[in-house]
């Protein structure tokens, strides 16, 4: 047992010096290159940030059509399901987020399309659009029950004869023509 003691506190002093060379190449690494090499990506990272951004508006005001779209760089505002056209909404949604469509064909021209975000209303925030469209509808399904449900007759002695109808009541007599 005392020789194995031995062994491993020779071990454990000869590797003193091995871990104090170790520690002194990780302070040297984080001080001579890690830290230049950081401020280094850094900087290259903000000169170079919104390049593809900057790149892509640049190519849409020179070469779209659309002098809409165009002036954007290509960029349309947000907009909902039915508002485009069928081939361009489809694409649109079938789309994955960040990445570039091959061209897709529309009765307005060809389109190259990158999808950035998408997003959905809440319900709470979608109520008072949906109660708009909704409502005349009910509105007007209401009025046809109603109608449909309350006969109207009209009550000769309440609202007098009905003018054309060839008959009148005692009460009302012919009213004379006018001269001619």
């Amino acid at each position: 047992m005392d020789q194995i003691l031995n062994q491993l506190g020779e071990l454990v002093l000869g590797s003193v010096p091995t871990m104090i060379l170790f520690i002194l190449l990780v302070a040297a690494y984080g001080t001579l290159v890690r830290r230049p090499l950081d401020r280094v990506l850094a900087e290259r990272r903000a000169r170079t940030s919104g390049a593809v951004e900057r790149a892509r508006a640049a190519i849409a005001k020179a070469e779209s059509d659309d002098t809409g779209t165009a002036v954007n760089g290509g960029t349309l505002p947000p907009f909902t399901r039915g508002q485009m056209v069928p081939e361009f909404e489809q694409a649109v949604l079938s789309q994955p987020l960040g990445k570039v469509s091959a061209p897709v064909k529309t009765k307005f021209g060809y389109h190259i399309i990158l999808v950035e975000d998408r997003t959905s209303k809440t319900f709470e925030e979608a109520k008072p659009e949906l109660e708009k469209q909704v409502k005349p509808g009910l509105v007007r399904e209401a009025m046809d029950k109603l109608e449909k449900q309350t006969p109207v007759t009209l009550d000769d002695a309440y609202f007098g004869p009905v003018i054309g109808s060839g008959t009148l009541s005692p009460a009302h007599p012919p009213v004379p023509s006018p001269a001619k």
